[in-house]
């Protein structure tokens, strides 16, 4: 039952830290380059959870338990339940976060705060 403890930890760290990054993400006036990084902070963690998903939950058999077998499926079958509403949840950050890049005029007011790059100046 520990592995299954463990798993339970590192679920709730990721299921944490998508509900800070969905928090940040929906703050007003945030900077492009802030979403960027959120939007890549979240495919590394959705990658990760993934991983958890099939190394980790799929990867614990219960068959051979002779006590807590009954307790050890119903926890599994937990994580795995939260495994798909926290896919879901990082679905729904991500269309967030590229609605939010894809806002008119938004581009044009992170534009004129970047200097302008020319290929003579790299010369």
């Amino acid at each position: 039952m520990s592995a299954l403890t463990v798993l339970e930890a590192r679920l709730k760290q990721i299921e944490n830290r998508v509900a800070e990054l969905d928090k940040l993400v929906r703050g007003p006036n945030l900077p492009l380059n802030v979403l960027a990084k959120a939007k890549t902070e979240l495919a590394l963690i959705e990658a990760d959870a993934h991983k958890l998903e099939s190394s980790g939950v799929d990867n614990i058999y219960t068959g051979e338990l002779e006590s807590g077998k009954a307790s050890a499926k119903e926890t599994k079958k937990e994580q795995l339940r939260r495994l798909e509403v926290l896919f879901s949840f990082i679905d729904e950050v991500f269309s967030y976060i590229q609605s939010s890049t894809s806002t008119p005029g938004r581009d044009a007011v992170e534009q004129a705060a970047l200097p302008e790059w020319s290929a003579d100046a790299s010369a």
